[in-house]
């Protein structure tokens, strides 16, 4: 879900509402770059994704609805698009950062990376402090397009590791790491209610590195 080098983490969100923080931070070049996504990601930002609406979106992109409509059908793509951007920065990120030992410890490098910057962006940060319910799906029902996005990106990299995993196995490997972040980036607010978000990434580390061992 998220680019972080130009970012600081958001204090602890459980003391705030419906208020924007007031060390908001943009997105990335990337969604920057793209008027309609800037505009998603600041709504996304103040109201949540419950209360975002493609008429507000279309206003602050300086286009018509019409226009809007014509790209994105519904606010979930937008959403989706914004998320899918966001992420597609962080994975880039975490691959460029990871450590030079080749196998599982890099492939845990990556994971681990990707996934506590998605975990602590002020907009993932924000979405579960909004309207967690809309996220909820994502864990029970359903495979959202970002999380789709991140398996390809990891059971490439997977592929890229000689003899870590079969070809064949590569996409349910990726799916297992992904859907282990995934409890780990949505509980992170509960983390740091109770104090301890930064010990828990050693051990995700840990714990993906043990299972392509």
């Amino acid at each position: 879900m998220l680019h972080m080098a130009s970012m600081r983490n958001s204090e602890s969100v459980g003391s705030r509402t419906a208020e924007r923080p007031a060390a908001a931070v943009g997105p990335s070049a990337a969604v920057a770059a793209d008027p309609v996504l800037a505009a998603g990601y600041d709504v996304l930002l103040d109201v949540g994704p419950g209360k975002a609406t493609m008429a507000e979106v279309a206003r602050r992109a300086g286009i018509s609805r019409m226009t809007l409509y014509r790209r994105h059908d519904q606010m979930r793509t937008l959403i989706s698009e914004v998320l899918t951007a966001e992420l597609a920065v962080v994975m880039a990120d975490s691959v460029a950062n990871a450590g030079q030992a080749p196998g599982p410890a890099r492939v845990a490098d990556i994971a681990t990376g990707a996934a506590r910057a998605i975990a602590e962006h002020p907009l993932m940060l924000r979405l579960i402090e909004l309207d967690p319910a809309t996220l909820l799906p994502l864990l029970v029902t359903r495979r959202g397009s970002t999380q789709r996005a991140a398996e390809s990106i990891l059971a490439d990299v997977l592929a890229s590791e000689p003899g870590l995993v079969l070809d064949a196995e590569a996409d349910v490997v990726a799916r297992t790491i992904v859907t282990a972040a995934s409890a780990f980036v949505f509980t992170e607010t509960l983390a740091r209610a109770e104090g301890v978000a930064g010990e828990r990434w050693p051990q995700f580390h840990r714990m993906i590195e043990g299972y392509l061992t």
